[in-house]
C-alpha cells in the first residue's frame, strides 16, 4: 500500500514536472516549450488526449524492462535523461551566439523571471573550470543542486560567502520569498 502511494507520488511529480515545467535552471519552460511538447498535431492547441499521449509515451520510455510498472530506478534513470534533454534544449534556446556554452549575460538575461531573479553570484557558483562560460555539465550540476540558488540569493554581495547580516535578512527557507530557481 505504502509503497503503490510512493510510486504514486513520484508519477504525480513527474506531471507536475513536466506540464508545469520545474526543470530549476533558467526558469520554468515557456508556454511555446510546453505547445512544443504536447501539441503533438501542431494545431496550436493542446488537448487533454494530447497530453495522455504524450505522457503514455513517456511511460513507455521510462519502463525500460517493459513490465508495465515503472520502478524507483527506472524512473530515476529516466528523470535524469529528460531533465538533461530539457537542459540542452534551454541552453540551446539561450546561446544566442550558438556556441554551445552560455556566457553570464545570456544566462543571467535568459531567466523568464527576468535577471533580477538570478544572482551573478550564482553563475560564478557554477563555472566550476572558471572559464566565464557555462556548458551543458556545469549547467547540470547546477540543476543538481538547488541549495546553490539559495546560497547565491543570500550572498548578496556576492563574495561567494555568508555574513550573520545576509543570513538574518533572507527568508526562512520554504516561506515566502525563499528563492525557487
Amino acid at each position: 500500500m505504502y509503497r503503490k502511494l510512493f510510486v504514486l507520488s513520484l508519477a504525480v511529480q513527474s506531471v507536475l514536472f513536466a506540464v508545469v515545467g520545474m526543470a530549476r535552471m533558467p526558469g520554468p519552460p515557456s508556454l511555446e516549450e510546453f505547445q512544443r511538447h504536447f501539441d503533438s498535431d501542431g494545431d496550436g492547441q493542446v488537448t487533454r488526449g494530447e497530453i495522455q499521449l504524450v505522457r503514455t509515451r513517456e511511460f513507455q520510455q521510462a519502463d525500460v524492462d517493459g513490465n508495465g510498472h515503472v520502478g524507483l530506478a527506472e524512473f530515476l534513470n529516466w528523470e535524469k535523461q529528460r531533465r538533461r534533454k530539457q537542459l540542452q534544449q534551454r541552453l540551446e534556446r539561450l546561446d544566442l551566439n550558438a556556441d554551445g556554452r552560455l556566457s553570464e549575460a545570456e544566462f543571467v538575461n535568459g531567466h523568464l523571471l527576468g535577471p533580477e531573479h538570478v544572482p551573478g553570484s550564482v553563475f560564478r557558483l557554477a563555472d566550476i573550470d572558471g572559464d566565464a562560460l557555462l556548458n551543458l555539465t556545469e549547467l547540470q550540476a547546477l540543476d543538481d543542486n538547488r541549495d546553490a540558488w539559495h546560497f547565491a540569493h543570500i550572498d548578496r554581495n556576492a563574495d561567494n560567502g555568508i555574513a550573520l547580516d545576509e543570513f538574518l535578512q533572507a527568508p526562512l527557507p520554504g516561506g515566502p520569498g525563499h528563492p525557487r530557481p
